[in-house]
């Protein structure tokens, strides 16, 4: 393999939906630039999520202890350069696990090793925010708290940037001398306002990740990609949904264009 491609994100930050999409538009032969170079073996679970995706059915909660590392190798159809996708952990608990317990396994560490492209999976409207100076008055009231409604702090209600930062530099403290490409994908794009680009999103929602990357520009090249893989609210909209050819459901957007095309992200980190 000449490449090599890293998926990375918490838990609920559409991994698993973007790899059901994307699996269909591969088996199905219906993406103009990626083919798959050797069937992945296991191909009844990719297949399943394809099932769900294409019935519009939210996807099932991938739990830790059932894991899933799921391997693609795929090929550019006009280069024939070859590279390998990996999907470490669906569930994204071990992502999180690295934050609360500052521990990598030795597996994950040498993917990290091994690659300089990621895709960095963010949820577009599931986050735990900050809090802000503002409502800080309010919160340190504790005269008036009872016992019962004081609680100790747990780490994993710290805010999801500050989390998304840590897993980054978990990365790039094993891969300072080297150049890193990121795919920002914020997923379940369909939800936003359309007015607002995937770029202002995350200098508005993510502003620590924002700065983090403005500083490390010159070992981390990124682009941010809004992305639609269901197409829109299977709750409110499905009917509207089964109604579409599946990959019509699909878009893609940059700062600039909408893309059919769900390779679009793997295509910018592969040519960059």
């Amino acid at each position: 393999m000449n490449k090599s491609i890293l998926s990375i994100g918490l838990p609920s930050t559409g991994k698993t939906t973007y790899l059901a999409a994307l699996w269909h538009v591969l088996e199905s032969s219906e993406s103009d630039n990626f083919e798959i170079e050797i069937l992945p073996d296991d191909r009844e679970y990719l297949n399943r999520i394809r099932d769900l995706w294409l019935r519009c059915t939210e996807q099932e909660r991938t739990k830790l202890n059932i894991t899933k590392e799921i391997k693609l190798k795929l090929r550019d159809k006009s280069s024939g350069a070859k590279f390998l996708l990996t999907f470490p952990d669906l569930s994204g608990e071990l992502f999180q696990s690295q934050w609360e317990n500052r521990i990598l396994t030795e597996d994950y560490l040498l993917k990290i090793q091994d690659t300089s492209c990621f895709l960095l999976f963010l949820h577009s409207t599931q986050m735990q925010k900050p809090i802000l100076i503002k409502q800080v008055n309010s919160i340190l009231n504790i005269d008036q708290l009872t016992s019962s409604e004081i609680k100790e702090w747990n780490i994993l209600e710290a805010p999801t940037q500050v989390l998304v930062v840590e897993l980054l530099q978990f990365i790039l403290e094993k891969k300072k001398e080297r150049e890193n490409k990121l795919s920002i994908m914020i997923s379940a794009w369909d939800l936003l306002n359309d007015s607002i680009t995937p770029g202002k999103w995350l200098e508005i929602e993510y502003p620590l990740l924002y700065q983090f990357l403005q500083s490390n520009g010159n070992i981390i090249k990124y682009q941010i990609f809004g992305v639609s893989a269901q197409g829109g609210d299977y709750k409110s909209i499905k009917s509207d949904l089964l109604r579409l050819e599946p990959t019509r459901r699909i878009y893609v957007f940059d700062e600039h264009i909408v893309q059919r095309d769900i390779v679009y992200p793997l295509l910018w980190l592969l040519n960059v």
